[in-house]
């Protein structure tokens, strides 16, 4: 308490430092260890998948076009083709079976030998799409197949040589944003794989 001519003031004391306590974070030093992709093993370490949550680096939603009301016509739509549409679009997990039997794959999976992750690793790769959406960032599948993202993306650029045939885009990565997608009917369409009948 200060006092003057004109009464009493009160002043906080001078603190000189004064902390309140320390955290984990601000004694412990992050540390990791970078190594170039394919490059031999470091004895001791593991790779780590990114610690991010799943909603993270999702793919930001884009809202559909708003289309005006068709017209009721008295043509009737062919069966075959609307059955095929509809099997298709249902049965997008269905297809990978079929992809991985088809005669092409063989071929582009041979021509990509070196680097192929395998049918496995590719089964899970689309799996994700089908279930997740057809598009998503690489760290949110890296996170959704608990996988490095430089591995993850290793895997994208050998999938990309097999599934996009004479350069026609069946899974696209826009680099930019890291943004990878799958376009189921144009794979469907580049393999010859059945639509009729997936579930």
């Amino acid at each position: 308490m200060r006092s003057s001519g004109s009464g009493s003031s009160y002043a906080a004391p001078k603190q000189n430092g004064y902390h309140g306590g320390i955290t984990p974070q601000e004694v412990l030093v992050p540390l990791a260890v970078f190594t170039r992709s394919g490059g031999p093993e470091l004895q001791g370490y593991a790779e780590t998948p990114p610690g991010l949550p799943a909603w993270w680096e999702a793919a930001p939603a884009v809202a559909a076009p708003v289309r005006p009301p068709r017209k009721a016509t008295t043509t009737k739509a062919r069966p075959g083709r609307q059955q095929a549409e509809l099997g298709f679009s249902g049965g997008k997990r269905a297809s990978i079976p079929a992809l991985l039997a088809s005669p092409l794959f063989a071929v582009q999976r041979e021509q990509a030998q070196r680097g192929y992750p395998g049918d496995d690793k590719t089964t899970a790769v689309l799996q994700a799409f089908a279930d997740k959406g057809d598009t998503m960032t690489v760290l949110a599948l890296a996170n959704h197949l608990n996988l490095p993202a430089s591995r993850v993306q290793g895997m994208l650029s050998t999938l990309r040589r097999v599934l996009n045939v004479d350069g026609t885009e069946v899974l696209e990565v826009e680099v930019q944003s890291g943004t990878v997608r799958v376009h189921w009917e144009t794979l469907r369409l580049q393999f010859g794989l059945d639509a009729e009948g997936q579930s």
